[in-house]
């Protein structure tokens, strides 16, 4: 039962194994650099079966002396930086439900009614990069995904989808990251785009002290956004130095049909995109807090159909939803 799931978790793992090292050749900082990335995989991970097969995830043994197991075995040369957590549980209310642990998993709270923890992060950590927070997603939208299939809260109550489409996520995140000084046409356009921002924004904030409620915070998050845009555009014109800006594209963007996002057959090119983006963006300081979502909680794609991967396993047939509930 477990092991498609298995090889999907352990390829997730090898990917962002290769995290550190990209990070370590953006240039030196001064301290430990600090960042956030989370890869959530909605439906689980193998854990103890119901014939009693031990877990195929968590490392066996306790405090230091733990051993990593098949699916973690790509980050074994992190060993000694890593921290494994077992028997959390998301209380009564949303124990054993998908959309109730999608809106606690970084909120901590039922019903998603508190700011996430990325979005914390992302205005604390992450306040000084270009993009103080980036969301992207596989499939993450797809039958119109929305509300608690998604796990990012900006406000109490409110999620944002993620983006699924690569090539338009890296388009976003290293527009005008060129390297040496800044072009001469897009640093028109940021300042066009600046100006526009301000009267738009003076619009809102006027708007929103008519109103209340709801609606005031709904315009609230969109005054956020605004100021959000207009560091972004700041500091890709100001604040990156030369060394840390990036031109290139990841090979991995050329394998993804924008044509077609919600094949399942593109699946594993889109994550792969993603997962690129997401490091290249770490390491060239566009940002320091990230969060990557494979499909959502109710996913209806079979991860051992895809050939050419680890995750092909071809005498085996069950949806990922449908896994998740396997011998409830």
């Amino acid at each position: 039962m477990s092991w498609p799931r298995r090889r999907f978790l352990k390829a997730g793992a090898a990917a962002l194994a290769g995290l550190p090292l990209l990070v370590n050749r953006a240039g030196a900082q001064a301290g430990p650099a600090r960042r956030l990335v989370v890869f959530y995989y909605p439906d689980g991970v193998p854990g103890p079966s119901q014939e009693g097969e031990p877990t195929a995830w968590h490392p066996t043994g306790n405090g230091a002396n733990f051993q990593l197991s098949d699916v973690l075995s790509p980050l074994a040369p992190w060993r000694e930086r890593l921290l494994f957590f077992r028997g959390l549980h998301m209380g009564g209310t949303d124990e054993g439900s998908h959309p109730g642990g999608a809106r606690k998993l970084l909120t901590a709270a039922d019903q998603g009614q508190h700011e996430s923890f990325d979005r914390v992060m992302a205005r604390t950590l992450g306040a000084d990069r270009p993009h103080r927070h980036v969301y992207l997603g596989a499939m993450a939208n797809h039958n119109n995904a929305s509300g608690d299939k998604h796990i990012s809260y900006p406000a109490p109550g409110h999620t944002e989808p993620p983006e699924d489409d690569p090539v338009r996520a890296f388009d976003r995140l290293f527009a005008g990251a060129a390297p040496g000084s800044p072009d001469p046409a897009v640093e028109a356009r940021r300042r066009r785009k600046a100006s526009i921002l301000d009267a738009v924004g003076e619009e809102l904030a006027a708007l929103r002290r008519r109103v209340g409620g709801a609606e005031a915070a709904k315009l609230e998050l969109h005054l956020q956004g605004l100021r959000e845009v207009e560091q972004r555009l700041d500091a890709l014109a100001e604040q990156m130095p030369p060394g840390d800006r990036c031109t290139g594209r990841p090979a991995s963007l050329g394998a993804v049909r924008t044509d077609a996002l919600y094949d399942p057959a593109n699946f594993p090119a889109i994550l792969n995109a993603q997962l690129d983006t997401t490091v290249q963006a770490v390491a060239c300081g566009l940002t320091r807090v990230a969060v990557v979502q494979a499909s959502h909680h109710t996913s209806e794609l079979i991860m051992s159909r895809f050939a050419g991967t680890a995750l092909h396993t071809p005498d085996f047939d069950m949806r990922s939803h449908q896994a998740s509930h396997y011998g409830a």
